[in-house]
């Protein structure tokens, strides 16, 4: 925040605010200057290489009114905001202006993310939580004619279609989390051509309630 350290505050300005950057290298080495653990941008780079036209989006016409939001931040939030703590009982304002620019000068980094642009979501991601969002009912048509995404994961790890029992249709703001589905199967093929391949050996350690590590998060 602009109020917090004016030095570094004044070193940002002058990397950040006023400079016309085209690639991820130029802004990774420009955020880098006076944040030396910003090491690598491999993930925004990916991302630009997977979908071009979000990098001429990013670079064209959203981080230019980044920028601008940070430029203008210190006539903004002129001093740090109310901490809201517990068993206060008080209210804090603040205008849209002021939201924008909190979220631009946010501090607190996402999680670090690996891109895996190759592999399937089964292998390459063991003992992690695996997403899918591509139908609003769970398991999407597992018990019908279906095999895409979705009811492919749910077949080759069958406990999974339990919960087609037990859920109805998903709100946009709902998800499902299912902890501890073995995999019994390998596969080949997808859609028409798949097709039972031979049996596989769930090697995935056990939690302590004896659960296959790795859960799927199933969105709307």
């Amino acid at each position: 925040m602009p109020f917090c350290d004016s030095a570094r505050w004044l070193t940002i300005k002058s990397k950040i605010c006023d400079t016309l950057f085209e690639n991820v290298n130029e802004l990774q080495a420009a955020i880098a200057s006076y944040c030396p653990s910003i090491k690598s941008m491999k993930c925004l780079a990916a991302f630009f290489i997977a979908y071009p036209e979000e990098k001429v989006n990013f670079f064209e016409s959203l981080l230019p009114k980044m920028q601008k939001i940070l430029k203008n931040s210190p006539k903004v939030l002129t001093e740090a905001p109310c901490l809201l703590k517990t068993g206060m009982n008080k209210s804090i304002w603040i205008t849209q202006e002021q939201c924008a620019t909190a979220l631009v000068l946010l501090e607190r980094q996402v999680e670090k993310v690996c891109f895996v642009p190759d592999g399937l979501i089964e292998d390459q991601g063991r003992n992690n939580v695996q997403v899918d969002f591509a139908d609003e009912f769970i398991g999407g048509l597992t018990l019908r004619w279906d095999t895409l995404q979705e009811e492919i994961r749910f077949l080759i790890s069958p406990e999974l279609t339990v919960a087609q029992l037990f859920f109805e249709k998903m709100s946009d703001s709902e998800a499902i989390i299912i902890t501890g589905a073995e995999r019994f199967s390998r596969y080949s093929g997808y859609s028409k051509s798949f097709r039972f391949r031979e049996n596989f050996v769930d090697t995935q350690i056990r939690d302590c309630y004896r659960r296959k590590k790795g859960a799927g998060d199933c969105t709307s």
